[in-house]
């Protein structure tokens, strides 16, 4: 009489079987709420990056262009205080170094910082960038070869 006293406590096998399939749902269902979860976190951090990215080209600019203006008033300046109308004040060979150094300072910076933050830095751009500062240099002095 003691077992028939317990059985009716006892969940039968199709309550077993219905209460795990909507415990393996419910699971399933955190399961995929996470997933999808982690995907937004993953398309949140990859907008991010793009941000950042952006901002940092855009300071990039700002600072290249910064770099030409300081520059091209040292150009300016230097020019201004070499020559007096036609006349030079100091020797031919100083007057072309205070001309032609703010030109490859100017050309050489904005070229590596061009291409470093728009193309990122290869290992091969070491060589070329040294290459593309000289033809650089040489347009930006008139003297294309």
């Amino acid at each position: 009489m003691a077992i028939d006293e317990q059985a009716p406590n006892r969940p039968s096998n199709t309550d077993q079987i219905d209460y795990l399939v909507n415990r393996l749902s419910e699971l399933e269902d955190k399961v995929d709420a996470r997933e999808a979860s982690l995907e937004d976190q993953l398309r949140t951090l990859q907008i991010r990056e793009a941000e950042q990215r952006i901002q940092i080209k855009q300071l990039v600019l700002v600072i290249s262009v910064s770099v030409l203006v300081v520059m091209t008033y040292l150009i300016l300046h230097a020019m201004h205080k070499v020559m007096m109308g036609p006349v030079l004040t100091v020797p031919r060979i100083y007057a072309m170094s205070l001309i032609l150094a703010p030109v490859a300072s100017i050309t050489t910076i904005t070229v590596a910082l061009l291409v470093g933050s728009f193309r990122r830095f290869k290992p091969s751009d070491s060589d070329a960038l040294v290459g593309m500062a000289t033809e650089a240099a040489k347009a930006g002095a008139g003297q294309s070869g």
